[in-house]
Order: structure tokens, then C-alpha cells, then sequence
């Protein structure tokens, strides 16, 4: 990534008819790139990428994702005491997010209330994360 690009696509600006078209291009496809990588970049950084004609890190996008969700789980259980819970819990959300829907794991908890707890927490999770 350089300036030169910047200036390159400053330069495109000044030689067409219609610049605001070509900024809702740009718009558009960064749109486009954001929703296509989950939205785990910012609009501002795939208009950078677009104009840049380059393609964000994946690998770098993955391990940002990674490192958010085991802290988002370090925090909330850290206000709960029971450990099976806990485990439970860490078990459903990571079996629910290989499975792409919400499953719930309760791992030898019998308590209903326990096990609604789990759920509740369980959803806390998906729809957080």
C-alpha cells in the first residue's frame, strides 16, 4: 500500500465526468468486500483495500476474530462461579459455531435451572459473538 495509489485514484478523479459516481463504485465494492469477510474489517480499510486493488489479510482477520471471542469468554466468566457451568458453555458455543446453529451441550448437568442458565448464556455468547 503506498500513496502513490491514493494519488493514482485522486488523479482518475480529476480526469472523469462524474467523480461522485466513481466514489459510489468505490463505496460499493469496499460495501461489498466488508460483507464478504463478515464485516471483521471496517468500511474505511476496504476503501483503502479497493483503491489499493488488494485483498485484506486473512490470516490476520482470523486471529483478530480468535483473540476477541477468548477474551469476550475470559470476561464473562469471570462473574461465574460454577465451573461446570462454564464449561458447559464454552462446549455449546464452540459445537453451536461448528455447526453454524445455536446447540446446546450441558456435559452431565441434570438441574434444570443450571441447564436454562447455560442456554442463557450460551445465547449471551452467539448472538454477542
Amino acid at each position: 500500500m503506498s500513496l502513490k495509489d491514493d494519488e493514482r485514484f485522486r488523479r482518475k478523479l480529476e480526469t472523469v465526468s462524474n467523480n461522485y459516481y466513481e466514489i459510489k463504485k468505490v463505496m460499493n465494492a469496499a460495501r461489498k468486500m466488508s460483507n464478504r469477510y463478515d464485516n471483521n474489517i471496517l468500511h474505511s480499510e476496504a476503501i483503502t483495500h479497493v483503491i489499493h486493488e488488494t485483498e485484506p489479510d486473512r490470516y490476520y482477520i482470523e486471529n483478530f476474530r480468535d483473540k476477541y471471542e477468548s477474551h469476550f469468554i475470559k470476561d464473562m466468566f469471570c462473574y461465574i462461579d460454577d465451573k461446570e457451568i462454564c464449561n458447559a458453555v464454552y462446549d455449546s458455543f464452540y459445537e453451536s459455531k461448528k455447526k453454524k446453529r445455536i446447540n446446546f451441550l450441558y456435559n452431565k448437568i441434570e438441574n434444570t435451572d443450571r441447564q436454562a442458565r447455560v442456554r442463557v448464556l450460551t445465547r449471551m455468547l452467539w448472538y454477542k459473538l
